[in-house]
């Protein structure tokens, strides 16, 4: 009986590794369609607020494409080719205007000749919303504008209203929920760290013992933890909030449940969960506000030859990791940051062109 016991165990591994070899295939296959190139960049930032083993390093989907970067196109690659295989003309999303979620949208659905409805609500008028704007707008994304204060889940009466115009219009419609918080998507950001692990061993770099990353909707954060237990490295996850919660981001519990990979893989969710920690990167502010810290952890990252961090995001992630960094002085690295939002950006003179094309009931103030 003790001979055969890890007989047991190694097939038990092996019939995970099969359902890994399939969960992690690259999204080039007739469920998935292709938004970027693989890998995007590994960098290693360098400067005196590197104090720590191995050292901080970057992971740059912001560079995904070279119209617009983002994340978020690891999970629509899976989610589009769902809406093209069943046939549909018309994509309708929700979230926040200016969001690199509903722009990378909008870019993607152009690419694949589909008609973009965005259903948003106005967000501070700031140079990287004014950007992704007009991004969007110029690959065809129609704005559906509400109140303030909608709610803009899926199943709401603010996105189904422009469902049923649409479908009343002979339109074939699919519905990519707020944030791309389609089951799905998860699949495709666990699917990034098959991609790490593939950099960082090709460069003979130590594993990250902590990923930072900027947290909206959770799907992301969640995506990497279950790639890292998957994969069976030591990585812990901090998601760090820069928005208000997200609808249908109530708790990490819930949209375990969502995800086919979890059970796939057999993996328990309580070693997930414990994978994963949720930190407060707003400092009481709505979405597009622009703290001090950022514009601070912005400036840093610039100095140590990182990437521009955009100061209502990405930035306020980055300055919680510096903020632990100075507070763990013993801490055991390396630390990565993954950079998730866009950072393809129009030039001050083409933005300030831009604008004129972007909707004025898209902006409730300036900052």
């Amino acid at each position: 009986m003790i001979e055969k016991e890890p007989n047991l165990l190694s097939r038990l591994d092996q019939g995970k590794l099969e359902l890994m070899s399939q969960i992690f295939k690259p999204n080039h296959s007739p469920n998935s369609v292709c938004l970027f190139d693989r890998p995007t960049p590994l960098d290693l930032l360098i400067g005196d607020h590197v104090q720590i083993p191995g050292g901080l390093l970057v992971k740059r989907d912001d560079l995904a494409s070279p119209i617009v970067g983002g994340s978020k196109q690891r999970a629509l690659e899976l989610i589009l080719a769902e809406a093209l295989n069943a046939g549909i003309d018309t994509v309708v999303g929700s979230g926040f205007a200016g969001s690199t979620s509903l722009t990378v949208l909008a870019v993607a659905c152009a690419r694949l000749s589909l008609r973009c409805i965005a259903v948003t609500s106005p967000v501070r008028q700031t140079p990287t919303v004014v950007s992704n704007l007009a991004i969007a707008v110029a690959h065809g994304c129609q704005f559906k504008v509400v109140p303030n204060g909608t709610p803009l889940r899926s199943t709401g009466s603010a996105v189904q209203s422009v469902v049923k115009e649409q479908v009343g219009q002979g339109r074939r419609v699919f519905v990519v929920p707020f944030g791309a918080t389609h089951p799905r998507g998860i699949e495709g950001y666990a699917q990034a760290i098959d991609e790490l692990a593939g950099q960082l061993k090709s460069r003979r770099l130590l594993v990250p013992t902590r990923i930072y990353v900027a947290c909206a909707t959770g799907r992301l954060a969640l995506g990497l933890a279950i790639g890292v237990v998957a994969r069976q490295l030591p990585t812990k996850i901090v998601a760090v909030r820069v928005a208000p919660l997200a609808p249908g981001f109530e708790d990490f519990t819930e949209i375990l449940e969502e995800s086919s990979t979890v059970e796939a893989l057999l993996i328990n969710q309580d070693e997930i969960l414990s994978r994963v920690r949720l930190v407060d990167g707003t400092g009481g502010q709505p979405y597009g506000a622009i703290l001090p810290t950022g514009q601070r952890a912005a400036k840093v990252c610039q100095q140590m030859g990182g990437p521009s961090l955009d100061q209502t995001y990405t930035a306020k992630a980055f300055a919680i990791m510096l903020a632990e960094l100075e507070a763990t002085p013993n801490a055991h690295g390396p630390w990565l940051f993954w950079h998730s939002a866009n950072g393809r950006h129009l030039s001050p003179l083409r933005r300030d062109e831009a604008l004129k094309q972007v909707p004025g009931s898209l902006f409730c103030g300036v900052q």
